[in-house]
């Protein structure tokens, strides 16, 4: 599966045709008069609404944008038709709150929620939303296993794998109402659950009736390689907030620490203390003052978070 996604300055984009996605929500940038923003947004289940914000630059790179109801112009789509403009605060209407700015390259937008926190972030790619969300799926699946007979499981992300130390290759199964850890390996299905200590693998379960995939018996429980980072993606791309609300609050906990086990942390707690230092590439730094973050790092680290508390 090949992802496109967009980086560059801030400054040398507009507005107009843009497509965004927190994985679980697009938007296409319509430009209006007078500052205004209208986003024509889409979701796994519906589609035809729009968010309508008042723009103004901040910086070089970046902007604020003000949710609001007040139309300068109707806002009509390409063909001519009205959008039905979001109203309600809870959906980023009036009062709702969102920037755009540049982190290591690439343009993002922040949405924030009713207390200014953090909730979401919006990258730009030319990819569908379930193929943007599926290869998100497989970023974070990346990487070396084993079962208890010691035999190697590897996923990489572009559709490459061995199971049970056979070379073969998998995609994420789309016969469901949204992407999820489900895969296609060959005739079978699996349903997979990113655990603390690898992941465990179960045959799925199609229900013709629900037209979705329930977990039936379980296949193999994997351990991951504990010789390299196991999630070194969040050094470099954001997290997917669709993502992140798949995964248990055990499994967000430690995805957020390992940021920080990378840079040398040391632990208070006990059970982190015990899980990094059997990892190979752990190294304490002594002393957790003098540790940096990384832009990537530190926006990881808050969306991670704002998940594990919701």
């Amino acid at each position: 599966m090949a992802l496109v996604l967009f980086s560059g300055s801030v400054k040398a984009q507009a507005w107009q045709d843009i497509t965004w996605t927190n994985g679980g929500e697009g938007m296409v940038g319509e430009e209006l008069k007078g500052g205004q923003v209208l986003f024509n947004a889409y979701g796994f289940y519906d589609a035809g609404y729009g968010y309508l914000f008042n723009v103004k630059k901040t910086g070089a790179d970046s902007y604020d944008l003000q949710g609001t109801n007040k139309m300068i112009q109707k806002p009509v789509d390409k063909q001519g038709n009205p959008f039905y403009v979001v109203q309600n605060k809870n959906m980023m209407g009036a009062g709702m709150h969102m920037k755009r700015k540049e982190v290591n390259r690439h343009d993002l937008l922040f949405r924030y929620d009713e207390k200014g926190k953090l909730e979401s972030v919006y990258e730009q790619t030319s990819e569908d939303m379930r193929e943007f969300t599926g290869y998100k799926i497989m970023q974070f699946i990346e990487g070396r296993y084993y079962d208890s007979k010691g035999r190697l499981y590897e996923f990489s992300d572009n559709g490459d794998c061995t199971i049970a130390g056979r070379k073969t290759r998998y995609a994420i199964n789309f016969n469901t109402p949204s992407p999820d850890f489900i895969i296609d390996v060959e005739e079978q299905v699996y349903y997979l659950t990113p655990t603390v200590k690898g992941m465990d693998i179960n045959i799925a379960k199609y229900s013709k009736d629900e037209e979705m995939y329930h977990k039936g018996e379980l296949f193999t429980s994997l351990k991951a390689d504990n010789n390299t980072y196991r999630w070194a993606f969040t050094s470099a791309y954001p997290c997917s907030s669709y993502l992140l609300n798949l995964l248990s609050k055990d499994v967000l906990r430690l995805l957020r620490n390992e940021i920080y086990a990378r840079k040398g942390w040391t632990f208070s707690s006990a059970d982190l203390s015990v899980y990094f230092n059997s990892c190979k590439w752990y190294e304490s730094a002594g002393n957790n003052n003098g540790i940096k973050f990384g832009g990537m790092e530190t926006l990881n680290a808050s969306l991670i978070k704002y998940a594990e508390e919701h």
